[in-house]
Formats: C-alpha cells, structure tokens, sequence
C-alpha cells in the first residue's frame, strides 16, 4: 500500500456545491477497495466555505506531517525540508 491510499477529506454538512454524501461515498469506497487510510470529518453547521476551518485546525497538520511513504521506488524526502515547512505553514495559518 502506497501513499496513493491516504486521503483525509473533510465535509460541511450545510454544502450544497458538494454535499457531504459525495464525500462520505468517495471515503467507503477507497475503504471497500482496501484503503485502510481513508479518514472523514464532518462539519455538521458549515457550508462549501468549511476548508477556512479545515486548514486554520492543528488536526489538519498534525495528519498530514504524520504520513510516510510506504513505496521507496525512488528517494526519500528530506526530514528537514519537510520540518520546516511544517513550521511555515502553522506560522501562516496563525496555529504556532
């Protein structure tokens, strides 16, 4: 299993551009064809403007920073490149 499989999707229950239906059907049926990675999270007093909460959350990041390549077909990324943009981008997002 590669990284191809993690997907963290987010959904606001009020969205009528994308309904929070789509997004639950998209995450069980990566999880029905075995990825065991697939997270949602739901906003349930949000609309299509949920992602300025999305990405102003630690969750987000932390998620994110926690992945690791399975398949080593070509080179490693660089834990220090990695680290510091984790750093820029919880100091852009006001969370740090």
């Amino acid at each position: 299993m590669c990284i191809r499989d993690r997907v963290y999707a987010f959904a606001g229950a009020l969205d009528r551009v994308v309904p929070a239906e789509r997004s639950e059907r998209m995450i069980a049926a990566i999880r029905n064809a075995g990825g065991k990675k697939a997270l949602i999270r739901g906003f349930d007093k949000e609309g299509d403007v949920a992602s300025r909460l999305v990405f102003s959350t630690k969750e987000l990041y932390d998620w994110m920073f926690s992945q690791r390549r399975e398949c080593h077909r070509q080179g490693r990324l660089r834990a220090s490149w990695a680290l510091k943009f984790r750093k820029f981008l919880l100091v852009w997002q006001g969370v740090a």
